[in-house]
């Protein structure tokens, strides 16, 4: 499996996967790559309409330095607490379809203002993103960020 090391902005973000793939898998993993871009347009822009609509309902996201496991709207209002996210980089991505869903591995970076007038905090995640088929396009299913926190 090949994997992309370079820093990508969300209009960079593409899918790579193994060259045996079916047409209907390549068609997904497009859709995918369209899907992941959207998401990280949204995240690096604070966009919480933007992610909820991304996200299906029963959206399960495991993050925080815990472990905490959250619905969308919980999730959603943790991360409107943390503070604006300015910018979100990710690379090392690797998608692949697996079993119905399709599963992106990636390491990302987003800079949060944690302070206002304060040089944004840059946290750092290793993240895993399921994206499930629900009425003709793609959802947010399941993500687990395991990123460092910033000290104190």
């Amino acid at each position: 499996m090949a994997t992309d090391s370079h820093p990508r902005s969300p209009e960079q973000t593409s899918a790579t996967a193994d060259s045996a793939l079916s047409a209907a898998d390549s068609a997904d993993i497009t859709a995918i790559a369209a899907a992941e871009a959207a998401w990280l347009s949204a995240w690096g822009s604070s966009d919480r309409a933007g992610m909820r609509l991304l996200m299906h309902s029963d959206c399960l996201v495991v993050h925080g330095p815990l472990g905490h496991q959250s619905g969308p709207e919980e999730f959603l209002a943790y991360n409107k607490s943390v503070g604006p996210i300015s910018e979100a980089l990710v690379h090392d991505v690797v998608t692949r379809p697996l079993g119905g869903v399709i599963v992106v591995s990636c390491l990302q970076e987003s800079r949060i203002m944690f302070v206002p007038d304060v040089t944004p905090f840059v946290i750092q995640a290793a993240v895993t993103r399921v994206w499930a088929p629900v009425a003709g396009t793609w959802l947010l299913a399941h993500m687990h960020m395991a990123r460092r926190q910033p000290p104190g």
